[in-house]
């Protein structure tokens, strides 16, 4: 769980940064002020999708391995 990410940076998920080592995150929620925009692989590259402020969730069909916050 990321909260209150500090200003617009890439974050690579360390728990599952490394695509040969094992499965990707999956069913993310924004819960923060801030737009998240998550991505297959690591350091934002790969396919995204843009989770809303606060409510924004995907499915365990949508699966992570780094998010870029924006405001």
């Amino acid at each position: 769980m990321i909260e209150d990410p500090v200003g617009e940076g890439r974050i690579t998920l360390p728990e599952v940064a490394d695509p040969g080592a094992g499965a990707p995150a999956h069913s993310p929620r924004n819960r923060t002020d801030a737009t998240a925009t998550v991505f297959t692989e690591p350091d934002c590259e790969g396919d995204c999708f843009t989770l809303r402020p606060r409510t924004g969730y995907g499915s365990e069909r949508l699966v992570l391995r780094s998010v870029v916050f924006s405001r």
